[in-house]
């Protein structure tokens, strides 16, 4: 693995980019570069398939010459010569060195050099940005091998993780379930990478990729994950040099193969029923992502006020509103806040619940409402509404959204539009001529003396 980081400016995104080099690379003539793809982030990528075995050579042009000279050309490349106005180029690669040597049949110090194997599928991102080339052995698959999931090692099975819009790009969501019983590990999984099954290891063992225990990693890992409180630290697994260790738990995987990166974030997940809501307790601090997340607040008469919450600490008792029968996944956070001392939202397990407890009323959620406990039983991770009141507990709990500045039995939640004036009063019914107490006018609290 090579990498060369030079000086340079930040320059604005060109509108093309064109690869030329040695066939399949176009050839060597200035209006022969073909078009790279754009990633709309400064970087293009290019991919091919090797038509020989030995040393291929390449650079880089914003432009192709119109009369057929290298003059347009010259004026716009990349290349790794010095004398170059744009070649301060540097050079990041996985598999292959990539070097400035140059073209052996023109000037040596004007073009880049990787060898291939032919047959093989290789790729280029260029970064103008920042002035690196990437190369790495492209796949159309990556799958990943070892004991996540219901998964045990083999080298002709495997979970197959999905491509992103970029072609170098995967990602899976794998589940660490301690299952490795070869190595009597009931605490951790074991896993690695590969590009294709094979019948057998020693068929496998030019597809394989991951952790390598004598030279540190091929990988650079980020860790982006918190397990009680602590920064996840990635061991090998002993058995396997190319095997990364993962402690018990549900994880997002993504593989970056341009830049060697992997990326683990641990998740945590929570399925809302056919009318989008659930109730949840996370273990972690999370960021809410793609649902509303909401805590509670008694309102001492029968109702509650609730409010949405994107980074609630560990231990949250919360209600998920999102699409109907959809599994949401949240990204542990290193931490959150703390909304204990006023959430009405109480954790679970709970078996057989009353619906009075002192003074206190307590419901459970049925489909799009909160209703009377009843002897209900609330289960692990999940939460259940606790209320008081003054005078006798209703059957069901009303929720009132002040940002929403509407109140609900949980299904019906619609903002008031910013010019409805539209009074109501903490119950969500609206008032024409308020009094003295506390009101909602355009999703806000307003109090009339």
């Amino acid at each position: 693995m090579l990498l060369l980081v030079v000086g340079g400016v930040n320059v604005a995104s060109a509108d093309n980019m064109y690869i030329l080099g040695d066939e399949p690379l176009g050839t060597w003539a200035p209006n022969a570069g073909l078009l790279m793809n754009d990633n709309g982030d400064g970087t293009f990528y290019y991919e091919f398939t090797a038509n020989k075995t030995g040393d291929q050579y390449f650079c880089f042009s914003e432009a192709l010459s119109n009369d057929g000279t290298w003059n347009t050309f010259n004026a716009n490349c990349y290349r790794p010569s010095p004398s170059n106005t744009n070649s301060y180029v540097g050079i990041y690669t996985e598999f292959t060195e990539v070097s400035e040597k140059g073209n052996p049949n023109g000037d040596n110090s004007k073009s880049f050099h990787v060898y291939v194997t032919n047959g093989k599928k290789y790729g280029i991102v260029f970064d103008k940005i920042n002035k690196t080339i990437r190369f790495y052995e492209a796949a159309d698959n990556v799958y990943i091998i070892g004991t996540l999931g219901d998964h045990t090692w083999a080298s002709n099975s495997g979970i197959q993780m999905d491509a992103t819009s970029k072609p170098y790009v995967f990602t899976a969501i794998v589940e660490a379930k301690g299952l490795n019983n070869d190595n009597n590990d009931t605490n951790n999984s074991y896993f690695s990478f590969t590009t294709q099954y094979a019948s057998t290891w020693d068929d496998m063992a030019s597809y394989r990729f991951g952790a390598n225990a004598n030279a540190g990693t091929d990988f650079e890992v980020t860790n982006e994950m918190v397990i009680n409180g602590s920064l996840l630290q990635l061991e090998y697994w002993a058995k396997d040099s190319r095997a990364f260790k993962l402690p018990l738990g549900l994880y997002r995987l993504t593989v970056d193969r341009s830049i060697s990166k992997l990326v683990i974030k641990k998740l945590e997940t929570v399925t809302v029923n056919s009318n989008g809501f659930a109730t949840f307790v996370n273990t972690n601090p999370i960021n809410i992502s793609g649902a509303i997340a909401y805590t509670a607040t008694d309102n001492g008469n029968g109702s509650a006020l609730l409010y949405s919450r994107t980074n609630p600490a560990a231990g949250t008792a919360m209600l998920i509103k999102g699409d109907a029968s959809t599994t949401y996944y949240f990204e542990v956070a290193a931490s959150g806040t703390d909304y204990s001392s006023d959430n009405a939202f109480k954790a679970g397990p709970v078996t057989g619940l009353a619906s009075q407890d002192g003074s206190n009323y307590n419901y459970v959620l049925n489909g799009n409402t909160f209703y009377a406990a009843n002897g209900k039983n609330v289960g692990e991770g999940k939460a259940y509404l606790q209320l008081s009141s003054n005078g006798q507990a209703p059957a069901r709990a009303d929720l009132i959204f002040p940002e929403e500045g509407t109140t609900t039995t949980v299904n019906t939640i619609s903002a008031v539009k910013e010019n409805d004036n539209t009074i109501y009063n903490v119950q969500g019914v609206k008032v024409a001529n308020p009094t003295k107490g506390l009101y909602i006018k355009n999703g806000k609290k307003y109090f009339v003396k």
